[in-house]
């Protein structure tokens, strides 16, 4: 969330909708996600599936780090923030 408030990706008056879209998305995580997991450990009767998921979320979550980070859209521009 503070990486969201400093980035200039988002302009302080979208910062609400913002920060709500991104709880949003954590809120889907939390409950899809041991969802997804747990029909994987059913299905496969072992968690070596469930491990595959959750390290392929990962390795997709830090690709997309890396190019946010690329574009400069996980650069700290405001001023007094973040130094």
């Amino acid at each position: 969330m503070l990486l969201l408030m400093s980035s200039r990706a988002v302009p302080d008056e979208r910062m609400g909708i913002a920060a709500g879209l991104f709880f949003t998305a954590g809120e889907i995580g939390g409950v899809s996600g041991p969802w997804v997991i747990g029909i994987a450990r059913q299905n496969t009767d072992n968690f070596g599936l469930s491990i595959g998921i959750l390290s392929t979320v990962a390795i997709a979550a830090a690709i997309a780090c890396w190019i946010f980070n690329k574009f400069g859209y996980l650069r700290h521009e405001r001023p007094g923030e973040f130094r």
